[in-house]
């Protein structure tokens, strides 16, 4: 599965911050709509479409939290208790 992001390399005890997250291939990976990726994972619809539009990129957290749903997003809805 091709991922949407170049990983960066493994530094012990840090956070991987990727540079960029393509949230809408992240999103059609999932085969959800933009409303329903937003209602499952907490987004506001109007950040994710501007997010997925380039007029916004999300800023370091919300890029950890989506490469955290693109590699386990199952385990990110049960835990929101959206699945």
């Amino acid at each position: 599965m091709a991922r949407s992001t170049e990983r960066p390399e493994r530094t012990a005890g840090r956070a991987l911050i990727p540079e960029r997250v393509n949230v809408r291939e992240i999103r059609d990976r999932l085969g959800l709509t933009q409303v329903a990726f937003a209602d499952r994972f907490g987004f506001n619809i109007h950040t994710l479409r501007q997010w997925e539009q380039g007029i916004r990129e999300p800023e370091a957290p919300t890029r950890v939290y989506l490469e955290v749903i693109d590699r386990a997003p199952e385990a990110v809805a049960r835990a929101l208790g959206t699945l």
